[in-house]
C-alpha cells in the first residue's frame, strides 16, 4: 500500500482520539491526515458555495485531501451557452484545488443524465462521434496534467432495460453503438496520457445489485480485453438505512477489479434515512452514523481501495432532504455522528497498514 511515515500515522491517530465532545470546528482533528496515513483519498462534492460559505470552506480544507465538483463539470453545465464548453468553472476550480493542495477528481464527461438541451436527439454515429469526443477532449485537455481522476463515464448499466449486455439505452448507445464508452475514455487518454479514468456507476452494493455487478464486470472485463485505458471503477455508494447493502458481494466484486488491476472507490457516499429524529422526519443521528460505520468497515478493508468520497458535506447541500442528516456535518456545520465513524475507519485503514508496512 506505499510507505507511510510512522510519525504522520501516529500524529493522525492520536489527534483522532482525542474527539470528545466536538465543542467547536477549530478543536477538531482533521480527516485529511487520518486519509493521508492510510493511504486513501478522502473528499466531498463541493458546489459554489465553496467560495461562499467559509464555515464549509474550512471544513474542506481541513478535512479533505480531494474534492470533486457536484455538477459544474457536467456536459449540460459547461456547454449550456453553447456547443462548445465554458472552460472558467473548470479553471476556478483548479486554481483553488491547486492553491490548497487538494487533489481533484473531475465528475464526470458522458453522463446521460446532464446532456446538453441543444443535443441532437436524432444525430447519426458521425455527428454523435464529433460531439461526445470534441467534448470529452477539450474538457481534459484544459486540465491536462492537473486532475488527478476522471469519472469518464458514469452509469451506462441498466439490467433493468432489457439489452443482451446490460447497457444503458441511451442518445449515445443508439447514435454511436456499443462501443461509445471505449471510445469516451480512449479520447480521455489521448487528452491527458496520466490522468487515472475512472467508470462510475449506481447500485453495485445494493442486496437487490448482482445484475448490475455482472453487467459492470462485463463491460469492464470487455474494456480491459481491449487494451482500453480504464484504471478503476467508482461506487456511488448511495445508502438508504431501509434497504441495507451487500458487503459480502461487494467485496467479491472489488476483489474482480483487483484481478484486473482496477481501483476500487467510494464516490459519493452518504445515508438517506427518513425515519424519526431530529427536524420533521429527520433520522437519529446514531442510525446514520451506524450505516457509515458497519459500511465503512468492510470497505477499508478492500485492498484496492483508494479513496472515499462524501457526496457533500453538509446537511446543508445535501442532495437528499436536509431533515434525514445524510452527511458528517449537519447545516450549521457542527459534526455528527457520522463524522466519527469516517473517522474511526481511515484509523483503522491507518492502523492495517502500518502493520503491513513496519
Amino acid at each position: 500500500m506505499g510507505e507511510i511515515d510512522r510519525r504522520s500515522f501516529l500524529a493522525a491517530s492520536a489527534a483522532a482520539l482525542t474527539l470528545a465532545g466536538h465543542a467547536g470546528a477549530a478543536e477538531l482533528p482533521a480527516l485529511g491526515p487520518l486519509a493521508k496515513a492510510a493511504g486513501l483519498d478522502f473528499g466531498a462534492a463541493v458546489g459554489p458555495w465553496l467560495w461562499r460559505e467559509a464555515d464549509f470552506r474550512a471544513a474542506v480544507l481541513r478535512d479533505c485531501t480531494a474534492i470533486v465538483p457536484e455538477y459544474e463539470w457536467k456536459w449540460d453545465y459547461l456547454a449550456r451557452a453553447g456547443r462548445r464548453p465554458d472552460l472558467q468553472p473548470i479553471q476556478r476550480y483548479l486554481a483553488f484545488a491547486e492553491a490548497s493542495g487538494l487533489a481533484l477528481r473531475g465528475h464526470t464527461l458522458v453522463w446521460h443524465g446532464a446532456m446538453p438541451p441543444w443535443y441532437p436527439a436524432a444525430a447519426g454515429r458521425r455527428e454523435a462521434l464529433r460531439l461526445m469526443t470534441g467534448h470529452v477532449t477539450d474538457v481534459v485537455a484544459s486540465a491536462r496534467g492537473r486532475v488527478r481522476r476522471w469519472d469518464v463515464v458514469n452509469e451506462a448499466v441498466a439490467p433493468e432495460d432489457g439489452e443482451p449486455d446490460g447497457l444503458r439505452r441511451t442518445p449515445l448507445l443508439a447514435q454511436i453503438g456499443r462501443d461509445y464508452v471505449e471510445i469516451a475514455f480512449r479520447a480521455a487518454a489521448e487528452a491527458d496520457p496520466a490522468a487515472r479514468l475512472i467508470y462510475n456507476d449506481y447500485g453495485l452494493d445494493a442486496p437487490y445489485g448482482a445484475a448490475r455487478r455482472e453487467a459492470v464486470l462485463r463491460l469492464v472485463e470487455q474494456l480491459v480485453a481491449r487494451g482500453t485505458p480504464i484504471h478503476g471503477v467508482g461506487v456511488q455508494s448511495h445508502l438508504a438505512a431501509a434497504d441495507g447493502y451487500d458487503g459480502e458481494a461487494l467485496a467479491v466484486f472489488a476483489a474482480r477489479l483487483q484481478e484486473m488491476g482496477l481501483e476500487f472507490l467510494v464516490t459519493e457516499l452518504d445515508v438517506a434515512n427518513p425515519g424519526p429524529g431530529p427536524g420533521p422526519g429527520g433520522a437519529p443521528d446514531h442510525e446514520v452514523a451506524a450505516v457509515y460505520a458497519h459500511y465503512l468497515a468492510g470497505v477499508v478493508e478492500i485492498p484496492n481501495l483508494t479513496g472515499i468520497f462524501t457526496w457533500g458535506l453538509s446537511d446543508r447541500h445535501s442532495w437528499i432532504t436536509a431533515s434525514q442528516r445524510p452527511l458528517p456535518y449537519d447545516g450549521a456545520m457542527r459534526p455528527k455522528p457520522a463524522w466519527d465513524a469516517i473517522a474511526d475507519a481511515l484509523r483503522r485503514r491507518a492502523a492495517e497498514t502500518h502493520r503491513l508496512t513496519a
